[in-house]
């Protein structure tokens, strides 16, 4: 696959199994979500099953049979997997509002190599080319549905969007399922040089017979690269139906589209407790979402903005509109109008004080004057509304939780920065920080967890106030866009401007997650050629957040009732001898050890009893390669980490 590399600050998409190399960037590339627990079958065995002995088989699993008409537009589905109401389990898509570029409604079904916990298909062969996600409906049953009945299906598709564009090689393809039980494609789209901002209409007529039988299904797969969210493509708006024609694409249907934007600025969460000290530094002057029009009609259209608590789900009132004086505002919406803006005015006096957390969502409900069975029976009442979550916890973040992007860089000992304003003094505890699953693997490999109170700007004599430098082990999440929380290693007190980040300390790109749907670009900052220097053309947030505390010190958490802090635990542990020839000792608790050397490559790792009264179980072998010189030993029990230094003397 000829992957395009463009210089941004580098932009990058990987295209072989090695990332490219380059003097000063950050680099991004695409990662995606899906939901693929989905194994590629056999074809001959499936395809040997009719499907009438195929429904036999699954009637103890309940066996959902749809009927026409059929409509998805997953305006009712979450963000993650498809309604499994409509679609077979497992299917691979991930369900979600950020990878597509102005979808008609909320929410596109987007296909690529990763599946739905973030985990990429093919980790071990980067470069490998194969089926990727599958969306395979439920069962219907036509065998009440007469051929020439102008049986039609239809769907919206986009390439690339927000995600990587597909290459020639790379397709989209639509099969029906037979009355033998085979796979017929009825349609497909290649990559390319294609149109990759829109949303292209795709209408075909069902006619064979061999289609009208009790157990039709239909399914989309997508071929691309394995190895991560590579050759995107989004697909909505599917519709199956009777009576219809080859140019029935124009739909009675004003529809939700861009999620609302958040109401405090410049971030989508912080502390309750910082939101209060001063509400007009956070608060924004109006948030807003967009409404499409599908049908050639004007219309007018009117909305709402509703407030709630979305732990206890009451209502705590109404923004205004552009009518400040009731909640509701109107305005005419043309035919085929899009992203046409609604707008709202938040104001803070809405909210409860006194907590110390909450969540709010903000929810845009738009009256279409729509009837409840649109055309040809469908309801599409749901996709008129679209809401927004903004969290005050205990933590400062400026991306939306969804990552349709990673960034990094690919510079040995190279350093990332990422600025936070803190409102009021608090205590820093941890960093939040979501890698992921992108290429190769990278897990288990070192870096440093850095926080620093100013960086220095000049390109000579550079002096950077550092308030810690912390080695830390790379551990990927279980699910896609979860956060792993690294508990740092001493509380730090903080105030005014900070800077967190991470130093990479081998060759291969750490690639934090990106969202592109909020953009703190000018907040970036890299330093790999021994000058800092800040970023200009990487749009994005980074998924890094600072975590504080009202705690004025850091313990482990599980850790509490044995009443060691980290300062005693670390004092307690005691590596001897040192140097070393063969073998060292750990005296103290100490749950797993990695031997790393000043690359960062890990030599070795180990697990020891903690709780153990034996010298002998905490003595560490070590490898035989190992040549004199230093060495770096990091030793973990249970939430606590720390890094002693090893001489290697034979």
């Amino acid at each position: 696959m000829n992957k395009t590399i463009i210089t941004l600050f580098l932009l990058i998409f990987i295209g072989t199994g090695i990332y490219t190399q380059a003097v000063a960037q950050i680099l991004i590339f695409p990662i995606q979500t899906q939901n693929s627990s989905q194994k590629h079958k056999d074809t001959k065995k499936t395809n040997s099953l009719s499907p009438r002995l195929n429904k036999i088989q699954r009637i103890e699993e309940d066996t959902i049979v749809l009927t026409l008409p059929f409509f998805e537009d997953f305006s009712t589905t979450s963000v993650g997997m498809a309604d499994s109401a409509k679609w077979i389990k497992g299917s691979g898509v991930f369900i979600n509002n950020g990878i597509p570029l102005n979808p008609p409604t909320k929410n596109v079904a987007t296909f690529d190599g990763v599946a739905a916990n973030g985990k990429p298909y093919d980790q071990l062969f980067p470069t490998r080319q194969g089926l990727g996600d599958t969306l395979t409906s439920q069962r219907f049953d036509l065998t009440l549905v007469d051929p020439s009945e102008e049986l039609f299906f239809s769907f919206m598709v986009q390439a690339r969007g927000n995600g990587e564009t597909p290459d020639t090689t790379d397709f989209l393809k639509v099969e029906f399922l037979d009355d033998e039980g085979n796979w017929e494609q009825q349609w497909e789209k290649r990559g390319g040089r294609i149109d990759t901002k829109r949303f292209e209409h795709i209408i075909f007529k069902i006619e064979d017979e061999k289609f009208f039988h009790d157990s039709l299904q239909f399914r989309f797969t997508s071929y691309n690269r394995l190895s991560g969210a590579f050759d995107v493509w989004n697909v909505d708006y599917i519709y199956f139906n009777t009576n219809r024609n080859a140019t029935d694409t124009v739909f009675l249907d004003v529809a939700t589209s861009q999620s609302p934007t958040h109401f405090i600025k410049p971030y989508s969460a912080v502390p309750y407790d910082h939101f209060w000290s001063d509400t007009t530094q956070f608060l924004t002057d109006s948030i807003f979402s967009t409404v499409n029009n599908l049908d050639q009609t004007f219309n007018v259209i009117s909305y709402l903005c509703e407030v709630r608590n979305e732990e206890t789900k009451d209502i705590l009132g109404y923004w205004y509109g552009l009518d400040d004086e009731r909640a509701s505002s109107s305005t005419l919406i043309e035919g085929f109008e899009r992203n046409k803006k609604i707008v709202a005015i938040p104001y803070a006096n809405l909210l409860p004080q006194g907590q110390d957390s909450m969540t709010i969502t903000h929810q845009f409900q738009v009256n279409t004057r729509e009837p409840d069975e649109n055309f040809g029976g469908v309801y599409t009442r749901s996709n008129d509304t679209i809401s927004q979550t903004s969290v005050f916890k205990d933590y400062y973040a400026y991306d939306d939780g969804t990552a349709e992007y990673a960034a990094g860089i690919n510079q040995k000992f190279g350093q990332l920065a990422y600025q936070y304003y803190v409102s009021q003094p608090d205590v820093l505890t941890h960093i939040d920080v979501y890698f992921a699953r992108i290429g190769a693997s990278v897990e288990n490999q070192t870096f440093n967890i850095k926080v620093w109170k100013k960086i220095d700007f000049s390109k000579t004599e550079i002096t950077d106030s550092v308030m810690l430098t912390q080695n830390t082990i790379l551990r990927y999440s279980d699910n896609i866009n979860e956060f792993k929380r690294i508990a740092l290693s001493r509380s730090i007190d903080v105030s005014d401007t900070i800077y967190i980040g991470i130093q990479q300390l081998g060759e291969n790109m750490l690639p934090i997650g990106l969202d592109l749907q909020t953009d703190s670009k000018s907040k970036m900052f890299f330093n790999v050629r021994n000058y800092w220097e800040q970023n200009e053309f990487v749009d994005g947030s980074l998924m890094l957040r600072p975590v504080f505390s009202k705690e004025d010190v850091v313990t482990a958490i599980e850790d509490v009732t044995e009443n060691n802090g980290y300062e005693l635990w670390q004092q307690n542990l005691v590596l001897y001898p040192n140097p070393a020839q063969d073998k060292i000792n750990l005296n103290g608790k100490v749950e797993a050890v990695q031997i790393i050397d000043l690359t960062g490559k890990v030599l070795g790792e180990y697990s020891l009893n903690p709780y153990s009264s034996f010298a002998t179980d905490k003595e560490i072998k070590l490898p035989a390669f190992m040549k004199n010189g230093m060495y770096l030993v990091r030793c973990q029990y249970k939430n606590f980490t720390t890094v002693k230094k090893l001489v290697i003397q034979k």
